[in-house]
């Protein structure tokens, strides 16, 4: 949903993993390395630059994960011309199953543009532990790494 007259846009969303097919369709492996991929527009420099990414679980449109430039990089200052964002999430622990990929951008904490269901991210299983075990239907939402210890 690209809002009438702004100066900054999105062109195209992307993910990928460490398995994913070159053309960033969004099918990723539980546990592997992921980069989100948010290409813009700018016409004009804008500044007090925001990007974000959500990811909800299809099965019920719970959101599970939040993720924006603001938070974990401080404030973009400005943007100009065509450019690429990313946000890198290492080991992706997300059960195996399909997630709906929101993704916007905000400027002066105003939506320049947004878009629900932009595209859908496939999690694959895998064995995330190394353990051989790979069935992680029932286990919740997410993995996280841990060990036990027996005495």
């Amino acid at each position: 949903l690209m809002l009438a007259g702004n100066d900054l846009i999105m062109t195209n969303v992307t993910v990928r993993g460490g398995h994913s097919v070159a053309d960033g369709s969004g099918i990723v492996r539980l546990g592997e390395d992921v980069v989100f991929e948010i290409m813009y527009r700018a016409r004009c420099e804008v500044s007090d630059v925001t990007f974000y990414i959500c990811l909800y679980d299809r099965r019920d449109d719970t959101l599970v994960f939040h993720a924006n430039t603001r938070m974990a990089h401080g404030s973009i200052r400005a943007v100009m011309g065509d450019g690429v964002v990313r946000c890198r999430v290492p080991s992706l622990s997300l059960v195996p199953g399909e997630y709906r990929l929101d993704a916007g951008i905000l400027s002066h904490s105003a939506f320049m543009d947004r878009e629900s269901d932009v595209l859908t991210v496939r999690v694959s299983p895998s064995d995330y532990f190394g353990t051989g075990y790979s069935n992680f239907s029932g286990a919740g939402r997410v993995l996280f790494n841990h060990q036990w210890e027996i005495t």
